[in-house]
């Protein structure tokens, strides 16, 4: 490679930018994009900061007003924000820090940290209004207060060193409030030639979106000029105010939010063209807040506002859902808590209506809800995802709103009618739907023979012979490809091969639910289309009395991809076959073994094991019980005589401790502290917190030197020696309670410790040790005695091995489908042991 000789690079080369500059240089970290969502998203940031205002306080009637200033001609486009809040306090603090500078210029500023400023603002990182300014190419902002007022002008990301403030007398009479005006730069943002002609509409609909559950007084303006050149240079709080009155005058009225028609907007916003033939509404109440005190009274203080809203439209099969959490618009209803909760809970009390089991059971794991719902939800200090506030999930409000949504809809009476009324509406189409999926509605025929659309039979196909004639007692192996088509020594009388060589079509991809679409899916796909064959069935005659085979065991390799094959064909046979899906065993998934064992790490000596739960009880029954035994020892204040830990309790012991020992090692790598002391903590979590924290406990249990407490960062630094281990209690304690003391429950720890021994220690001398390091022990004697391999194809099977293990209907494993409605069960139980094969050889074998 080429030196460059000419450029030079030493300490001059390193440069750091900072505040509006940065924000400026970088504007898509914290923008949705350069277009036309970016531009409205910075006039987001500013109005949001005024409704902010309104919510604060409802009596005393904010008003907010937003001009729009356009000239087509030279594609610039200008706003203009006004509210009647409480303005940006302007006099300086004791800190020296001007706090009017920092709200309009510097970056992680914010008057919303505190919440007892603003209990339910939707801004949480501070930045939101300093991208505005970075990105403008002039910004001005005036904050009215008691105190007087203050100026501020920003050109190109560049600021003054500090505000223009009026203090006197004469200047303390206005009315209260901020004013903010800027224009959008053209280096900056693409497309504002196009936002100048139509923009304004981007910004309606997102005003919409915040009106739609309180009417809130914010009017939206359009001028096709420019702001008076005047204005952006004037420091005259008089001027400002009466040039701003004269705007208003001569500008267009093009929305209010007092008139805004939210029934109309929400039927848009869904892009519905018939009107809702049913809705109902949902309010907290103070009555209510009690349900939330007893799941968690902390967070239960937080809740200001929940508002539920339901419609239907009659023949609608989709649905939709639309949420704001402190009027903040979450558009990413997948990963938000407050939409999914009331979707599962729903659908939940409709099933208690439902009294045919297999309808039931379709409903649960097919049916979606023909449901429309709006969620509005007030919550203080409610934390979003990322910076644009997409998306929002809050666990520990989470359970408090689960535990309230419960509540409503299926213990009170307003909830049970809304429930039942729902379930009247779409009870009808919740029996169509149930008999589509089981194939009872009659389509057109094609003329051609299904002989005919398939082709020849493949020569790998390898058939089953029966001696006597009986085809119904043959299987159908399908194998992932050639190299697995069928082991060595199997029963060619009664079981045939055939190796798909690829993957088959998704048959729904398309088809909106049509049978006919889905079919012809199937028709098309070579794969799909030759197993029709083999088992001579025509799915638009639905005969079963002539198959070729009475059983199809579909087995796929134990990998992502063997998963994904199987699931599509269980959703191909579903689609177009579910006659053959419901009669019971007909179609089986093979579990084929995850790994081989070598015994003594010779490949002579080898084990196949098929699933997570084996590898550990393997383990225990032929290493540990021959090496090591253990002994549970109570603590005396039980009073109970030492007992041996042997048979099934040993291997199920062993197991957890396993588990155990994992999930130790996991937290000791994430926060750098050792298990030993982990384990130890234990013992202690009574005492880790700020209100009972007692050091001298902490250091017993733990056996230290030293152990000190800072308050402030809620952490403690425990000293062994000259070496100083500082733990974050905050974390240590959410993963003891969350993680480990689950599992230690389990053992029963508070009652008993293991006391162990070997063939390397004497027998009659028994050893005391912890739970942790009795799984590194075992962990140690298994590590030297046996190898693991990881099986991803069958194909790398020995041919006997897998006639054994997956064709021998004695040994074999099989997930039966006994009906459609076990196919969703059965692919997820397919692709949760698919998933976690990987894992157990990571972390079981790692």
């Amino acid at each position: 490679m080429t030196k460059n000789t000419n450029k030079i690079y030493d300490a001059s080369s390193i440069q750091t930018r900072k505040g509006l500059e940065a924000m400026r240089h970088t504007p898509q970290l914290f923008l949705p994009d350069l277009e036309t969502p970016g531009i409205t998203h910075t006039i987001k940031e500013i109005v949001t900061n005024s409704v902010d205002e309104m919510l604060v306080s409802p009596e005393n009637n904010v008003k907010v007003k937003i001009f729009m200033f356009t000239q087509e001609e030279t594609g610039r486009v200008q706003f203009l924000v006004t509210d009647t809040g409480r303005g940006v306090p302007i006099l300086t603090g004791s800190s020296g820090i001007n706090p009017f500078y920092n709200c309009m210029v510097i970056p992680h500023t914010s008057g919303k940290f505190n919440q007892n400023t603003y209990a339910v603002a939707g801004g949480q990182f501070g930045v939101g209004h300093k991208i505005t300014v970075a990105t403008a190419k002039r910004f001005t902002g005036v904050s009215f207060r008691p105190e007087g007022v203050g100026f501020i002008h920003v050109v190109e990301g560049v600021a003054p060193s500090e505000p223009t403030l009026f203090l006197s007398e004469e200047y303390r009479h206005f009315q209260t409030g901020l004013i903010s005006f800027w224009e959008p730069d053209k280096s900056v943002f693409f497309y504002l030639e196009s936002y100048a002609k139509e923009g304004y509409l981007s910004l309606i609909n997102f005003l919409r979106e915040i009106v739609y559950f309180r009417k809130l007084d914010i009017e939206v303006y359009k001028l096709e000029r420019l702001i008076p050149e005047k204005l952006w240079k004037t420091e005259d709080p008089n001027f400002l105010l009466q040039e701003i009155e004269k705007i208003e005058k001569k500008s267009q009225l093009v929305w209010s939010g007092l008139t805004e028609d939210s029934l109309g907007w929400i039927r848009s916003y869904w892009k519905l063209n018939k009107n809702f033939s049913w809705k109902r509404e949902i309010k907290f109440t103070e009555d209510e807040r009690k349900i939330c005190d007893d799941v968690d009274p902390q967070i239960s203080k937080r809740i200001h506002a929940i508002t539920l809203q339901f419609f239907y439209i009659k023949g609608d099969r989709t649905g939709g859902c639309f949420s704001l959490v402190n009027f903040v618009h979450i558009p990413d209803v997948k990963k938000s808590d407050q939409t999914k909760v009331v979707l599962e809970i729903m659908k939940r009390a409709v099933s208690t209506h439902i009294e045919d089991k297999d309808i039931k059971k379709f409903f649960l794991s097919l049916y979606n809800l023909p449901l429309y719902l709006a969620v509005g939800v007030d919550y203080e200090g409610a934390r979003f995802s990322n910076a644009t506030k997409t998306a929002w999930v809050d666990p520990e409000f989470r359970l408090v709103y689960m535990a309230l949504v419960s509540h409503w809809l299926e213990q009170t009476d307003n909830g049970k009618e809304i429930v039942k009324e729902f379930y009247d509406l779409i009870q009808s189409d919740i029996e169509a739907r149930y008999n589509e999926s089981l194939g009872k509605k009659i389509f057109t025929k094609s003329n051609m023979s299904i002989r005919s659309l398939l082709g020849d039979m493949d020569k790998n196909f390898c058939d089953a012979k029966p001696k006597d004639g009986n085809r119904m007692n043959c299987e159908l192996f399908l194998f992932e490809g050639k190299s697995a088509g069928g082991g060595e020594g199997y029963d060619t009388e009664h079981q045939g091969t055939y190796p798909l060589q690829g993957k088959p079509k998704n048959v729904l991809k398309g088809t909106n639910g049509s049978f006919s679409e889905a079919l012809r899916n199937v028709l098309e796909d070579a794969i799909l289309s030759k197993i029709l064959y083999l088992l001579k069935y025509d799915p638009r005659e639905k005969d079963t009395s002539n198959l070729y085979f009475g059983k199809v065991c579909i087995t796929p390799d134990a990998d992502a991809h063997g998963g994904h094959i199987a699931s599509l064909l269980l959703t191909a046979f579903q689609t177009v076959t579910p006659e053959l899906v419901n009669m019971p065993g007909f179609f089986q998934i093979i579990v084929p073994p995850y790994y081989q064992i070598c015994l003594d790490k010779n490949p002579k000596y080898r084990v196949y094991i098929r699933d997570k739960d084996d590898l550990p009880s393997w383990c225990a029954e032929h290493i540990f019980t021959k090496r090591l035994k253990i002994k549970a020892r109570y603590y005396p204040y039980l009073n109970l005589p030492d007992k041996e830990i042997e048979s099934e309790a040993y291997i199920t012991f062993t197991k957890i401790l396993f588990e155990y020992g994992l999930i130790m090692e996991n937290i000791s790598n994430r926060l750098q502290i050792s298990p030993e002391i982990l384990e130890a903590l234990c013992k202690c979590t009574y005492y880790l917190t700020p209100r009972t924290m007692n050091t001298e406990r902490v250091r017993e249990c733990i056996m230290a030197n030293r152990v000190t407490y800072e308050k402030d960062t809620n952490t403690i630094t425990v000293s062994y020696g000259e070496t100083d281990i500082p733990i974050p209690l905050m974390f240590v304690r959410e993963e003891l309670y969350e993680n480990v003391l689950k599992i230690l429950n389990r053992l029963k720890w508070r009652e008993w410790y293991p006391v162990i021994s070997t063939e390397t220690i004497n027998n009659s001398k028994e050893t005391p040790i912890s739970f942790f390091n009795l799984y590194k022990l075992m962990k140690r004697w298994r590590d030297g005695l046996i190898s693991i391999k990881p099986l991803k194809g069958l194909g790398s099977m020995d041919s006997k091995d897998l006639t054994y293990t997956c064709m021998d209907p004695r040994n074999r494993k099989a997930l039966i489908i006994k009906g459609v409605g076990d196919v969703k069960r059965i692919i997820r139980l397919m692709e949760k042991d698919t998933a976690e094969r990987k894992k157990i050889v990571s972390e079981y074998f790692s």
